[in-house]
């Protein structure tokens, strides 16, 4: 009876120590994840899910530094566990749907976001997320009733009022769109993309004078916004600025030589302003890219 006794006390305490060390690996790994050190946190909570294989915050917070080391896959095997485990906690389903839309599955994001919100229906930046994926899906107006509940939750959310600028922009509501702009540079007055944005929407417009104002305070705070230079030549095509416009595409290519649509543009502005070679020789360059207007704008021009 006294050895029964014992092995039980000895596993009691075989169990108690391994449940101790598991503990210590938690923390270990949450002090290496908060230093960046995501490999050794991963490496960490594995030590831990060793000791104590349900021992489910382990997953959960071993999800987060896959997360953030950008293993997608391993995240998702992390969190998919944990939910199993836990399946009321909303925060683990909106790192699934953003693990799930890193791969480009948006419509498993969107049923992810489903769950976290079912579970939490306060979370705005959960509601930003959900209409992010919905907006690659092309569900510009249900992406905006998300953006506009993200907004009622948290009014000050500035990339929820530029979310809600770029559906509205989708849907050819291009005065709304501004609005929203507008707010979002109200909140922050250094979003050089968000002057892009607005540009965008204004040339849409016809206030092309407005947007090359707006893509020069981008380029101001960013000179190497690549989508900047090219919406400003945009706009000063329309306003029949070619050399400008070919300046600006000059630059544009020299940040991104791989932009077939700068490339197309350039050779469009260089046919209004004479230069047939030069416009030949840009849409054949962007025709060889697979620009399939380009082509025929070549064919027409040039053979």
């Amino acid at each position: 009876m006294k050895k029964i006794l014992l092995a039980v006390v000895l596993l009691s305490f075989s169990i108690t120590n391994a449940l101790s060390q598991a503990s210590s690996f938690m923390k270990k790994g949450k002090t290496d994840d908060s230093l960046k050190k995501y490999k050794e946190a991963i490496a960490d909570y594995d030590q831990a899910i060793e000791l104590d294989s349900n021992y489910a915050n382990a997953y959960y917070y071993r999800g987060i530094s896959k997360y953030h080391a950008k293993d997608n896959y391993g995240g998702i095997k992390d969190f998919t566990k944990y939910v199993s485990m836990e399946p009321n906690y909303a925060n683990a389903y909106v790192y699934l749907g953003l693990l799930k839309e890193r791969l480009f599955d948006s419509k498993a994001a969107i049923a992810a976001y489903d769950k976290a919100i079912e579970l939490d229906a306060k979370s705005a930046t959960t509601f930003y997320d959900r209409a992010t994926s919905k907006m690659h899906l092309g569900s510009y107006t249900a992406a905006m009733l998300d953006c506009n509940k993200a907004i009622e939750l948290d009014p000050k959310y500035e990339s929820a009022y530029v979310n809600r600028g770029l559906t509205k922009t989708h849907s050819d509501d291009y005065q709304g769109a501004m609005q929203d702009y507008n707010k979002a540079l109200e909140l922050d007055p250094n979003d050089e993309i968000v002057y892009v944005d607005r540009a965008l929407a204004e040339h849409h417009d016809g206030q092309n004078t407005d947007a090359i104002k707006d893509c020069t305070k981008a380029i101001s705070l960013d000179p190497k916004d690549e989508t900047a230079y090219v919406t400003r030549g945009i706009s000063e095509y329309k306003l029949n600025m070619y050399k400008d416009a070919i300046t600006d595409y000059n630059v544009a290519i020299g940040l991104t030589p791989n932009d077939r649509v700068a490339y197309y543009d350039r050779g469009i502005a260089k046919e209004q302003d004479g230069d047939k070679e030069g416009a030949c020789a840009d849409l054949k360059k962007a025709g060889d890219m697979g620009d399939g207007s380009a082509k025929e704008e070549y064919s027409k021009l040039c053979q």
